[in-house]
């Protein structure tokens, strides 16, 4: 490997990297923030995650079907030109 494509590639990686670094940095430097969250603030966030992993399961659940009849029905399909 030359060092012109050295060079290149680490370009590349550079270019990519650089927004993780800024970001790492910002959120490493953060300065405090004095606030106060209560325990209802807590239990409201809690609350919204369960909320939102049913929601998703349900999502799931509803469309999983749908998707394998899809598959099943490509397949039933093959099936019958295979014989033929």
């Amino acid at each position: 490997m030359s060092y012109d494509t050295l060079t290149a590639k680490l370009a590349v990686v550079e270019t990519k990297l650089r927004p993780v670094i800024l970001v790492s940095i910002t959120i490493s430097i953060g300065s405090p923030a004095h606030a106060y969250i209560d325990p209802g603030s807590g239990s409201a966030l809690i609350s919204a995650l369960i909320g939102g992993f049913l929601a998703c399961g349900i999502f799931i659940k509803t469309y999983w079907f749908k998707v394998k009849k899809l598959f099943m029905k490509r397949k039933r399909n093959t099936e019958h030109h295979d014989v033929d």
